[in-house]
This record gives structure tokens, sequence and C-alpha cells, in this order.
């Protein structure tokens, strides 16, 4: 990862909430009940074990340079959820520089999402005590949960080509 010549730091502290979408099954009806069915239940929670990847705290390091690699440049979003409070959206349409963990330094499994806003100014988001970390390939989605249940969920677009 290239080093930064200058960071501004900012973390929100709020959580992200995915919203439902009726996609994965669930039809809003009167009083804010949802009508499923068993099957439909089923496959819903089966798509959704095969789409989202836990990855596991031993691979994050490797998963993360890698990862940094191939969608460097990458168009991000990044919105963050805490417990009871709404998606806070923090950056939009920003290159993705990398994305990196300390699993050991002076705040441990703290993750850093390090976008370029313009040249030699950055904007990095951390997640302190990271917990579990998910990828959604088909959405293009990671997901990185913290200790006290806070969210950030970064999804990312491949940048246009220049013709």
């Amino acid at each position: 990862m290239k080093r930064l010549t200058k960071t501004r730091s900012r973390s929100t502290g709020t959580e992200l909430k995915s919203p439902r979408s009726k996609r994965q099954g669930i039809a809003s009806v009167r009083g804010g009940a949802s009508r499923r069915s068993p099957a439909t239940a089923k496959r819903g929670s089966e798509q959704g074990s095969e789409e989202a990847r836990e990855i596991p705290r031993a691979q994050w390091s490797r998963f993360f340079d890698t990862f940094s690699k191939n969608h460097d440049g990458w168009m991000t979003r990044v919105e963050v959820v805490s417990k009871g409070r709404r998606g806070a959206l923090e950056a939009r349409d920003l290159p993705l520089q990398g994305i990196a963990v300390d699993l050991k330094g002076s705040s441990p499994d703290t993750t850093f999402i390090i976008l370029d806003m313009r040249p030699n100014v950055h904007l990095t988001h951390s997640v302190p005590r990271t917990k579990q970390v998910t990828f959604n390939e088909r959405k293009q989605q990671l997901q990185i949960s913290a200790a006290n249940g806070d969210k950030a969920i970064a999804n990312f677009k491949a940048p246009r080509k220049k013709r």
C-alpha cells in the first residue's frame, strides 16, 4: 500500500443497517408485518449465506492486500450504521486507495478504509475492534462489523474505462 502524505481521519461511530428488500422475499403488509412462505424464507436465508462470505480473522491481512490491489481506484461508497440509528453516508464515489487492518499494533483489530479525495489528500474511515468481515462478491459489498455492534458497509463500482 502507498504511504500517505496527508490523511484526514473521520469516524462517526454510527452503525449501518442494510435495508430489507423485496428481492430477499420480504413484502410489506399492513401493520409492518412481513409475509413469507417457509420455502421463501429458507431460500432467502440460503441465498444470503451463499452471496456473502465471512473472511476468517487469520486471513484479514492477506484478503485486504489482495482486495486493495484488485479494487485500486474503484469508486467507493461508505455507509456507517450504529445500533438503533439510521445509516449515515460517510463517502460517496471516492476512489479506493486501499484497506488495511492493524492486528497487533497500538489499536489492535482496527480496520482502515482509505479513499482518495484529491492528490495527497485522503479520507480514512476506521473501524475499531473489528469483529467480523464479510464480502458479497455479486454486490461488490464489504461489511466490517465492530465489537460494539457498529458496521461500516462499503460498496464498490469499477471505474469507467476512458475511450
